[in-house]
Parts: structure tokens; C-alpha cells; sequence
């Protein structure tokens, strides 16, 4: 070494430690060392290079003049001094993997977001970027998954309180978190610029669980019970960015980290000492609060979260096929967890939902509060209901309600979908001998479905008339289908209603909402069943509304079984001249029979949608309402629709038996005509028995009577 060549050295080791007098020579050196440092990862420590022993005599003051929380080291450029200390840790990683003062440094709570964002994006690049075998990998780092999982849990508080975000999944936290929140006392809602930063620390947080789930999965020495309560914290936080409109970046990384937790090595750190009592826990609490979101339109863009969730199901497979095949204890586990047994004594900490999510989602049963978390009691006495039952009825509704999209390839996923509940059921039934009928009673309807899916040339129009030919074949009732009905039939009263007010309901709103589909990527209808108003000039706005009513008209047999809910909002809609309506019984019918059944009250709406007279859509809901009627009605609906119109005709008749001529009744009659001529002419198989279970001389009696002085034209007709 020369003697210029040394005087550099001592000149750059004084810049370091502040002894120059000069801020621009401190940074210089800063620039320079950094660099060294950087130059000397890319030569294998076993060459012994003399470039070593000058890095590690300037390497601490180097860190210390770089990250110093009480003064801050910035040259006016945030971008290029980030880029910097990123290099640095990244470097000093390498050259050091177990000198990690540093890192220690930046994870503080008191330290600058700055240290953060640079500790997380710099763990990212040493994940990402490790192209020499010399350089050291990141489990290393593990012994931190403690303090990066509460940076985790405060940097998605914070990001979600800046952006007026509430947060619907309440948890139970483990006592490491717990520990560490504690001490935490978070300001009143950050200002836009501390969203906005929180927001970018967020999005590289979940870029650095997607690289390396492991990071934030490893627990040392932790006991099971915090293990999985730490999983479950980690996994809570994720799903609540996958419906976030406000940062479509941050959910879709969150649906990529995800997926990467439910590769079979991720799974099995969830909590290694109970692997398959925490798998069904926390992956079954995921999917219920997706498949919530998704039925509940909390979510943008259905059909990639379908795809996503597809993907799931695929990953969820592999994990139960694994267990299958290597342990038969465990097998014998996924049976009982598939047969209803009690799964709530895994300790506290549990992902906990919300009072009223449970509620809904669990007919017949009601909650108590244990241990800070909801437990769930059925009234009849059993033990518990296990989540996964839950999960599996709020999957099966929302792939149910996907079938009535207006885009074609979210209907297809969704049948795709079918296949791997299939799959599910496969897997678990082939322990003890188990028919598949018990974890799913429509099973060959289910696959039915399944391969429809790989018809990706068919057209829109015969994908829904393939869809509702499969839903007339859905021949058992479970909570999967009986509350996607239910749900679709409330969403269908909505979009009725704000249908038949239009245009009055947007004029009322003040605004013209934009294309639904166009606007939030063929979207379900988020803004009729919000409570906003509809533009029919979307075309594909009726079309969904038509699809919901032959998925009504089609899975509406399998329903008449279940239980009856009251207190479904009724809307009777204006038909024909107002001085004719008082003579017409069709428009007063709706009004009538409040404890009936939804699926009776439907079936009262749409004879009355038979006389629609709205100046813009009036045409085509008749003529869909009469085709959907027609050759699309769950044949165990006959009898009632029969039954119906012949209360209705009869009255179309005055005391002494003469006809009550109306515009609106002549109608009704012609379109009565066609549907019973679509009925006759196309019944399918197994139909007979319910043509024949209901009367219809007489209503065929009172039909010709009111063809005779009606007019031309409806004879032909019969």
C-alpha cells in the first residue's frame, strides 16, 4: 500500500467518524465506503483479500453515521440516501450475517419509518438476490420473526386508520404481540403523508412475506398455542388487504403472499406441534372471510379473486393428500373435522369472527363468549361447529352466486372451482370407507359443473342456459345453496325495484352512475344491492338481473325444503294505466301471504314482472320473464306456479262467471298461455311428477274462456 493510498484510508476513516469539519466530505466518504464495502461481497472471504481488513476498520462507523435514529443521515435526495443504506445493510449482511446490531437498530419502534423501509427492502434484495454461493442466506434473519410480524401488524393498523379503513376481523393476539402493542401509543389518524409512506412500507412488508413466508412464520423456541396465534395474526392481517380498492397494488401482493403461506412447506410452520388442527383453523377462517366478502361485493375485480381462490383450493388439496398418504392418524383427523366435531379447544388463539358474521352464517345456532373469543353452541345440543363447515357453506355460496355473473369467465372459474370441492371430498371420504355424499351431497352435480368448465368457446348465452339446466339438477338442499339463493333472491328484490324506478331513482340520486362492469371490472351488482342507483343503459346490468332471475327460477325447487325466513322486503311494482290497476289482481298478489316462503314471494313477484309495462325495459323483462318461466323453472316449482296462476285467472272472472276484459288481464293471460305451452312442450325427464301434482282443468277452463272474447291471435298459441 502506498503512501497516498494510506492517507486516503485515514482521511476516509476521519470523514466517517465527523473529525473532517466538512458535511460534503462525510458524505463523500459515506458514498465511498459504502461502495468498498459492496465491492468487497463479490471476492470469497477464503481468498484472503487485503480489501477485508479495511472494510471491517471502517464497516461500525460506517453504520453508525448511516443509521443513527437520533440524527438521521440525508443529503437532500430521500430516494438516492435510501438507495444508499440499502447497500450498506445489504453489504454488511454479506460480509457479516451474525453481526446484526443494525438490524436491531432499524426494527426499533422508536427508529424512523426510513430505517424501516430500508431494513425491509434490504432483508427483500438479500431473499431475491443471492447469486454468489458464498453469500449468506436469509435464515440468518430468522430470529427476528418476532419483531418484523408486530412491524407487520402496526404498519397495516396504521396504513388501514390513515385510509378510513375499519378492520372486521377482530383477533385473539398472542402474548408476544400483545407484549409488544402494549407498549405502543399510536397517534390520532396520521396525516396523508404518513399514509401515503405507511402504505409504501406496507406494500414492501407484503413483498417480503411473498419472497419468504418463513421470515414472518418462524417462532424459536414458542410454544404451540403462540405459534399458531401468530400465524393466525399474520394470515388475519393479509386477508384484510385483499379487498382494498384504495391500494390495488398492496392486495394484490397480500393474494400472492397468500398463496405462498398455503404451499405445503409454509403450511407446515403454521404450527408445527398441530399441523392439521391449525391448517383447518386458520385456512377455513381465510376462506370464510374471502367467500364473505365476495358474496357481500366488498371485493373489486370477482373474478380474479376467483381464480385466486382457486388456486387456494388447489394448494389446500396437495396439503390434505400429503397428510392423507403419510400419517393415517391424521387422516383420521380431516374425516372427524369434516364430520361436525369439536375443533374450539385449540387454545385462545384463534381468529375470532365478528358476533354477526356468525350469526349469519350459522342457522340454528347461537354464541358465547369465552376467553376473549366467540365460541359457537348449537341450540339442539351438540358439542361445536366446526369452522371448516362454515368455510365449506360460505365457499359453496359464493361459487353459487358467481353462476349468475354477466362475464362468461367468472361463471367458468367458478364451475372449475366445483371440481376441487370434489377433489376435498375425495381426499377426506376415502378414510373409514366414507361415501363422498356426506361431505357433499350434490357431488355428480358438482363435477357436472367441473367439466362444463373447459368449454371456454361457449357463448354467454348458452354458458347461463347450461349453468340453470345443472341448478334444476341440484337435488339436495344444504346451507350452501339454500343461502345462496336466499342471498341472490335479496339482491334480486334490490335491482327489481331500482329496475323498475328507473329512470326516477337516478334523478333522485343526483348522479348517473357509470357503467357497473365497465367501472369495477365486470363486477356482481355493487351498486344496486348498495343502495345505489342503475343505469340501464349498461347493458350488461339487465343481463345480470336476468341471470339472477333463472338462477332463482332454476335452484328454487331444492329450497322449497328449507326453512322459511320472514321479513324479506316486499316491493310491488306499478303495472299498466293507473285506472286499470285496481281492477287487475295480478298487481295486488305481491301484497299478499307475508308469512310465505321467499321462494313463494318470488314466484308471486314474477307473475306480476308478467305484466311489466316500463317504458324502456318492460319488453324484455316480460319476454325473459316468460322464457325463464317457461323452460328454465325448477319442475318442483310446478305445483306452486300452477297453483298460483289458477287463483289468479279465477279472479280475472267477475260473480256471475263473465270475463273482466283489461289490458293488463288479457296480457297476463297471453303470457300464462306461453309459459304452460314451454312447459308442456319441453318438460325434461323427471318432471312428469310434478305436472301432475297440482290441478290445472280448471285454470285451462278459465284460460279458454278468456281467449274467447279476448281477441285474435292468442289460439295459436295452444
Amino acid at each position: 500500500m502506498t503512501v497516498l493510498h494510506k492517507l486516503f484510508l485515514d482521511n476516509l476513516r476521519k470523514a466517517l467518524a465527523g473529525h473532517s469539519g466538512s458535511r460534503q466530505l462525510t458524505e463523500s466518504a459515506a458514498i465511498a465506503c459504502v461502495k468498498l464495502c459492496k465491492a468487497s461481497t463479490y471476492i470469497n472471504w477464503e481468498d484472503n483479500s487485503v480489501i477485508f481488513l479495511l472494510v471491517q476498520s471502517m464497516v461500525v462507523d460506517l453504520k453508525n453515521l448511516l443509521f443513527n435514529p437520533s440524527k438521521p443521515f440525508s443529503r437532500g435526495n430521500q430516494n438516492a440516501d435510501i438507495d444508499l443504506m440499502i447497500d450498506c445493510l445489504v453489504s454488511c449482511f454479506r460480509i457479516n450475517p451474525h453481526n446484526n446490531q443494525h438490524f436491531k437498530t432499524c426494527l426499533a419502534q422508536n427508529s424512523p419509518s426510513t430505517f424501516h423501509y430500508v431494513l425491509v427492502n434490504s432483508l427483500h434484495r438479500i431473499i431475491t438476490n443471492s447469486a454468489l454461493d458464498w453469500w449468506p442466506k436469509i435464515d440468518a434473519v430468522y430470529c427476528h420473526s418476532v419483531e418484523l410480524r408486530s412491524m407487520f401488524s402496526e404498519t397495516l393498523h396504521k396504513a388501514l386508520q390513515g385510509s378510513g379503513v375499519h378492520t372486521p376481523i377482530r383477533m385473539t393476539t398472542s402474548l408476544t404481540f400483545k407484549e409488544k402493542m402494549t407498549s405502543l401509543k399510536f397517534k390520532e389518524k396520521p396525516t396523508d403523508v404518513e399514509t401515503r409512506n405507511y402504505k409504501v412500507l406496507l406494500l414492501s412488508m407484503v413483498k417480503l412475506i411473498h419472497a419468504d413466508p418463513k421470515l414472518l412464520l418462524c417462532n424459536p423456541r414458542k410454544q404451540g398455542p403462540e405459534t399458531q396465534g401468530s400465524t393466525a395474526e399474520l394470515i388475519t392481517g393479509l386477508v384484510q388487504l385483499v379487498p382494498q380498492s384504495s391500494m390495488p397494488e398492496i392486495a394484490q401482493e397480500a393474494m400472492e403472499a397468500l398463496l405462498v403461506l398455503h404451499q405445503l412447506d409454509s403450511i407446515d410452520l403454521w404450527n408445527p406441534d398441530a399441523p392439521i388442527e391449525t391448517f383447518w383453523e386458520i385456512s377455513s377462517q381465510m376462506l370464510f372471510c374471502i367467500c364473505k366478502r365476495l358474496t357481500t361485493n366488498q371485493i373489486l375485480s370477482s373474478t380474479e379473486i376467483l381464480k385466486w381462490l382457486r388456486e387456494i383450493l388447489i394448494c389446500r388439496n396437495k396439503f390434505l393428500l400429503k397428510n392423507k398418504q403419510s400419517d393415517r392418524s391424521s387422516c383420521h383427523f380431516l374425516f372427524l373435522y369434516g364430520m361436525g366435531c369439536d375443533i374450539t379447544g385449540g387454545g385462545a388463539n384463534q381468529i375470532s369472527l365478528d358476533h354477526e358474521e356468525m350469526m349469519r352464517c350459522t342457522p340454528g345456532a347461537m354464541l358465547r363468549k369465552s376467553k376473549g373469543s366467540f365460541c359457537i353452541e348449537s341450540t339442539v345440543g351438540c358439542s361445536g361447529t366446526p369452522i371448516c363447515r362454515q368455510a365449506q357453506t360460505k365457499l359453496e355460496v359464493a361459487l353459487y352466486m358467481s353462476l349468475w355473473s354477466p362475464d362468461a369467465e367468472a361463471v367458468l372459474v367458478a364451475m372449475s372451482c366445483f371440481r376441487h370441492l370434489c377433489e376435498e371430498a375425495d381426499i377426506r371420504c376415502g378414510v373409514d370407507e366414507v361415501s363422498v355424499h356426506n361431505f357433499l351431497p350434490n357431488y355428480n352435480t358438482f363435477m357436472e359443473f367441473a367439466s362444463v368448465s373447459n368449454m371456454m368457446s361457449t357463448g354467454r348465452a348458452a354458458l347461463q342456459k347450461r349453468a340453470m339446466a345443472l341448478l334444476r339438477r341440484i337435488e339436495h338442499p344444504t346451507p350452501g345453496n339454500t343461502e345462496a339463493w336466499e342471498d341472490t333472491y335479496l339482491k334480486w328484490e334490490t335491482a327489481t325495484k331500482h329496475i323498475l324506478n328507473y329512470p326516477k331513482t337516478k334523478m333522485e340520486d343526483g348522479q348517473v352512475t357509470e357503467s357497473l362492469h365497465k367501472t369495477i371490472v365486470k363486477r356482481r351488482m355493487s351498486h344496486v344491492s348498495g343502495g345505489g342507483s342503475i343505469d340501464l343503459s349498461d347493458t350488461d346490468s339487465l343481463q345480470e338481473w336476468i341471470n339472477m332471475t333463472g338462477f332463482l327460477c332454476a335452484l328454487g325447487g331444492v329450497c322449497l325444503q328449507q326453512r322459511s325466513s320472514a321479513g324479506f322486503a316486499t316491493y310491488s311494482p306499478p303495472m299498466g294505466p293507473v285506472s286499470e290497476r285496481k281492477g287487475s289482481m295480478v298487481s295486488m298478489m305481491s301484497t299478499e301471504g307475508n308469512t310465505e316462503t321467499p321462494v313463494s314471494k318470488f314466484m308471486d313477484r314474477l307473475l306480476s314482472l308478467m305484466v311489466c309495462t316500463h317504458e324502456k325495459v318492460g319488453l324484455q323483462i316480460r319476454t325473459n320473464i316468460k322464457d325463464l318461466m317457461g323452460l328454465e323453472l325448477s319442475p318442483a316449482l310446478y305445483p306452486m306456479l300452477f297453483n298460483k296462476l289458477k287463483s289468479i285467472i279465477s279472479k280475472f272472472l267477475d260473480s256471475q262467471g263473465q270475463v273482466l276484459l283489461n289490458d293488463t288481464n288479457t296480457q297476463f293471460v297471453e303470457q300464462t298461455i306461453a309459459i304452460m305451452k314451454n312447459l308442456l312442450d319441453n318438460h325434461t325427464e323427471g318432471s312428469s311428477e310434478h305436472l301432475g301434482q297440482a290441478s290445472i282443468e280448471n285454470m285451462m277452463l278459465n284460460l279458454v274462456r278468456q281467449v274467447g272474447p279476448s281477441g285474435a291471435g292468442i289460439p295459436n298459441l295452444f
